[in-house]
């Protein structure tokens, strides 16, 4: 059976068992609770009793949690001990339904934050195309990341060895300081360098890479679009690191928070999906009826079945369908 155990500050000495259990009796009949007459003394235990030099008692006990003992049930019996003149304090601590819903923000969280992360590498690669492992280099607001034990040269292999990159080691806080500064990596320009056989070609080439290409001002009005979004999911991440309840108020900007930010990834994502590498068309699904003359009047024999651009000839999959 799990449990949530508590602390409770008591001003002088009570008959303690006695108190709790029956508070708790009392909350379970006026909420339809499972706790009743005949099983009280089974849903909580004192654990210990300390007597404080200045007549306090520290008392620490705990009550079993079943599918019907709910955390709104066990709320209203905080709020209801505390009311108590003779209670001081009272701290929760190991709490299965607290695990139970950190536990379900927690997966959400994840599932954003990789999300976001592709995105993130999407973005960076496409503006930058090299250098894969150092984008925070050059962002005007330095962003410090670091990996204990691994020295800061060595920190590329090791991102390498792990299929990671610099966002896995960013707060969100620190994703919404992320900029897309007009630089020209050093390596990107050795390389141009070497493959160009003279300045025309060399133009070009620069007129290719991050800071000017056309796409780059629609990314930076992602990010700014987003960023509004991602404090209100870092305050939710803090409680669910830390293993302590988040306010409703709390919850309630993150969950508005969530379905902004949902979107907009999932927007980015369908709109580069969508989008054909090879003329920038968009990627559809067609199909196409074939007749046996190529007269409508005619029985069709097959259908054909397309998946690519619009505009050129890049396919993804087709399939002909005989009818």
């Amino acid at each position: 059976m799990d449990s949530i155990y508590f602390q409770v500050l008591f001003k002088r000495e009570l008959d303690f068992l006695d108190l709790l259990q029956k508070s708790l009796l009392q909350i379970s009949k006026e909420n339809e609770g499972p706790v009743n007459e005949d099983n009280f003394f089974d849903f909580l235990t004192l654990n210990y009793v300390k007597p404080l030099s200045n007549g306090r008692f520290l008392v620490g006990f705990q009550i079993v949690v079943e599918d019907n003992l709910n955390i709104d049930l066990i709320k209203t019996f905080c709020d209801f001990l505390t009311r108590e003149s003779d209670c001081e304090f009272l701290i929760k601590f190991k709490d299965k339904l607290l695990f139970d819903s950190l536990s379900k923000l927690y997966q959400e969280i994840f599932k954003i934050e990789m999300r976001l992360r592709e995105v993130l590498s999407y973005i960076f690669i496409s503006v930058y195309e090299n250098d894969c492992y150092a984008f925070l280099e050059f962002q005007k607001q330095r962003i410090n990341m670091s990996i204990k034990g691994v020295a800061e040269e060595e920190i590329p292999a090791t991102l390498k060895k792990k299929y990671q990159n610099e966002f896995f080691f960013l707060t969100f806080n620190q994703y919404r300081q992320l900029k897309l500064p007009d630089v020209i990596k050093s390596q990107t320009l050795i390389d141009l360098l070497s493959d160009s056989k003279n300045f025309e070609d060399l133009k070009k080439g620069i007129e290719k890479i991050g800071v000017l290409k056309t796409k780059k001002n629609e990314y930076l009005e992602f990010l700014n679009r987003i960023s509004e979004n991602l404090e209100s999911i870092e305050t939710i991440r803090n409680c669910v690191a830390h293993n302590r309840e988040p306010s409703d108020e709390e919850l309630d900007n993150y969950n508005m928070a969530k379905e902004k930010l949902e979107k907009e990834l999932d927007n980015f994502l369908q709109n580069i999906m969508s989008t054909c590498p090879k003329c920038g068309g968009t990627i559809k699904e067609t199909q196409k009826t074939i007749y046996r003359r190529h007269e409508e009047d005619q029985e069709p024999v097959a259908i054909k079945y397309r998946v690519g651009c619009s505009e050129c000839d890049y396919t993804l999959d087709e399939d002909t369908i005989d009818m």
